[in-house]
């Protein structure tokens, strides 16, 4: 079974597309019920993917018990 991560900024389709490939991939950027998407998935969630100018809140960090792994994708 693929492992779940949590998508948290919005990521053009050459970087989703092999994400949703590999992984159960959880869109918290577009989710309309965030806290319903966290208490759906949550403590399944092994990695989060954001974009280099996204910011995390701790809320959501707490959220997440079974993080392991945060991957930024950025330039510049």
């Amino acid at each position: 079974m693929p492992a779940d991560i949590i998508v948290t900024a919005p990521l053009p389709p050459f970087l989703y597309d092999p994400l949703k490939a590999d992984y159960t991939c959880h869109d918290y950027a577009q989710a309309a019920d965030k806290p319903g998407l966290l208490a759906a998935a949550g403590t399944r969630i092994r990695g989060l993917v954001q974009g280099g100018g996204t910011v995390t809140p701790t809320s959501l960090l707490d959220a997440l018990p079974a993080l392991e792994i945060i991957s930024v994708f950025g330039v510049g």
